[in-house]
């Protein structure tokens, strides 16, 4: 590239890629870039990432449907505050692009590794303030320990899920009376009438309930193998009409 066409792209506030301009038919398969901008007034530089696209929501058929939508990189001129006033106040930009990233995990990576190379959070010449990252080698597609671990989190959830649920039952079951745990009985039979139990699952019930007895506190009946507490007493107590 000679003086005169970089002048020109400079003007035109365009992307260079290995010296060359870079423009949307390039994109292909790359989620976004690591890029340098240089302030030609001053010399000093700004290290940062970007997406080629950014998420949008949009109503299809009365529900809203997330998705994703070209990002303003063409014209994206970095997000130090102190570099865009001076791009208000007519700055010449050189815009660079470093590397093209095909995920979120090698946008964080290489944006912080550019960073501590060029010393830019001590170096005068650079904008840069602050740099955050946590990245996993499973976010580079080294490892797959995460999916692993995924996993497990996902099962202690649901079992964790179905505790709460069961307790929740528990509760709003023991508060209801007799005659209201007949009734629901009752509809939950009318439910599911015509069902029939295998003989191996009513054998199961049997010797489940085998060692089970009633108990009531006065006014609820309930089975168990331990009386559920110092005021219920072994036995049961007639629905009140």
């Amino acid at each position: 590239m000679n003086g005169w066409t970089r002048m020109m792209l400079i003007l035109k506030n365009e992307w260079i890629y290995q010296g060359q301009p870079f423009t949307e038919d390039m994109i292909g398969d790359w989620l976004g870039f690591v890029y340098q901008i240089t302030n030609l007034d001053n010399g000093k530089k700004y290290i940062g990432r970007k997406l080629f696209t950014k998420s949008k929501t949009v109503q299809k058929n009365k529900k809203k449907k997330k998705t994703r939508a070209p990002s303003d990189w063409l014209t994206y001129t970095g997000s130090n505050a102190e570099l865009n006033e001076a791009v208000k106040d007519g700055a010449r930009l050189h815009k660079e692009i470093i590397h093209l990233c095909a995920s979120k995990g090698w946008l964080n990576y290489l944006e912080s590794k550019e960073i501590f190379v060029r010393d830019a959070l001590l170096d005068p010449n650079y904008y840069n303030q602050s740099v955050r990252c946590t990245v996993h080698q499973v976010h580079l597609g080294i490892s797959s320990s995460k999916k692993k671990m995924s996993k497990k989190i996902n099962v202690f959830r649901e079992e964790l899920r179905r505790e709460k649920i069961s307790q929740s039952i528990k509760k709003i079951w023991s508060s209801r009376t007799i005659k209201e745990r007949s009734r629901i009985g009752n509809l939950i039979s009318n439910t599911v009438k015509g069902f029939k139990h295998t003989q191996e699952a009513k054998n199961r019930m049997t010797e489940t309930r085998r060692n089970y007895k009633w108990f009531n506190n006065g006014t609820i009946n309930t089975r168990s193998e331990n009386s559920p507490g110092p005021d219920w007493k072994l036995g049961r107590v007639r629905a009140v009409k």
